[in-house]
């Protein structure tokens, strides 16, 4: 068995991988543990640190991720859960975690996939609960042509100030066996994600997403960074997403509306277990990105049940169909007619309270029902 290796990393020697905000901000300011648990995440104290994309990067940077000037244990391989309650900490992890006991706790690590393009950086087996994964780097992949890696994939957990980079979607989440979700996403930045064509699945390439909710009852996502954007130096096209004249993705052919550098959405609404997609609460975020920031088309809240409540999130300007947007990032779906996309794009079957999402500049985000 090869030895570990002890490596110390500075936390501010570890940059976003390909995000607009700038240069990493100066030596010292990475917040600590107790700096960060200081921050009330159910509140807008997160959402209110930046007035534009670029000043939330910064303070993301200093927000989410590892925790500075500790001692990571390098291990060889994924891990597997022994016990309930066991800590997982402090570790570069070449590989993946298998969570299949309750109570477990992932701190401080930085997970960075398997050498084969298979399976979740974090995954939890439906019969387990109450995960926590803490102040992690999850991803950029080890294998830059990975179509299968998203950054965590499962229920029953909560994701707090994790910074997640380079996997196909940042997170996966369904319901249990019983048809509960019970997801909680806070304070966390997810961007740069890594698209491949074709993939097993799709004959036009993956189609990332920042966080994709499957189906079950009760996702919280408060206080977050969602970016919407392509890492142009992993996956096969070059960060590339193309649009077709229908409004779907096609595979690396340059058409009407020509090339963008944006992922499907920054949160898709699939409903892909039998279980209803209710009581969720989006609140407090930034978006950033995501051909439909906002997509939940086509989908129909079951009788007597709510979707949830989308509120008071602010949304850059390069999602807005009728903002300044150029070939890198730009909305290249028509406004009204055939294939038509507003930056909130949710059925009309659903039933959900979306109210003060902003802009930027405060004017109102576009809502396509």
């Amino acid at each position: 068995m090869t030895a570990p290796e002890f490596r110390m990393f500075v936390r501010d020697d570890i940059t976003s991988g390909g995000g607009t905000g700038g240069t990493p901000p100066p030596s010292g300011t990475v917040l600590t543990k107790a700096q960060r648990d200081a921050i009330d995440l159910s509140t807008n104290t997160v959402k209110n640190q930046g007035s534009t994309v670029a000043q939330m990067q910064d303070f993301m940077r200093t927000f989410t991720g590892l925790l500075p000037g500790i001692t990571l244990t390098q291990q060889a391989s994924g891990i597997s859960t022994t016990s309930s309650g066991q800590i997982i900490e402090n570790l570069e992890i070449l590989g993946g975690i298998s969570v299949g006991h309750a109570n477990v706790i992932i701190r401080n690590c930085w997970i960075r996939g398997s050498s084969t393009n298979a399976g979740a950086f974090i995954s939890n087996t439906n019969s387990t609960r109450n995960l926590l994964v803490e102040d992690c780097l999850i991803g950029p992949p080890r294998d830059p042509l990975s179509f299968s890696m998203d950054g965590i994939r499962t229920c029953g957990f909560t994701a707090r100030r994790c910074h997640l980079q380079g996997s196909t979607d940042g997170l996966g989440v369904f319901s249990d066996s019983t048809g509960n979700l019970t997801v909680m996403i806070e304070g966390c930045w997810v961007e740069n994600m890594t698209k491949v064509c074709p993939d097993n699945g799709h004959t036009d390439g993956t189609h990332n997403d920042g966080i994709q909710w499957q189906g079950g009852s009760g996702l919280t996502v408060r206080g977050c960074l969602i970016q919407g954007r392509i890492n142009p130096t992993t996956g096969n096209t070059g960060g590339i997403q193309t649009i077709n004249n229908n409004g779907a993705p096609a595979c690396l052919t340059r058409t009407t509306w020509g090339t963008c550098k944006q992922t499907n959405a920054c949160i898709q609404l699939n409903n892909n277990v039998a279980d209803a997609m209710q009581n969720g609460l989006i609140t407090n975020n930034w978006f950033d990105g995501g051909m439909n920031t906002i997509n939940g088309s086509g989908l129909t809240s079951p009788a007597g049940t709510t979707w949830g409540s989308f509120t008071n999130n602010i949304f850059t300007k390069r999602n807005s169909p009728t903002g300044t947007n150029t070939g890198n990032i730009g909305q290249y779906l028509p406004t009204t007619g055939s294939g038509s996309i507003k930056p909130i794009n949710i059925s009309a079957g659903l039933t959900a309270t979306i109210t003060g999402n902003v802009y930027e500049d405060g004017t109102a985000v576009e809502i396509g029902r």
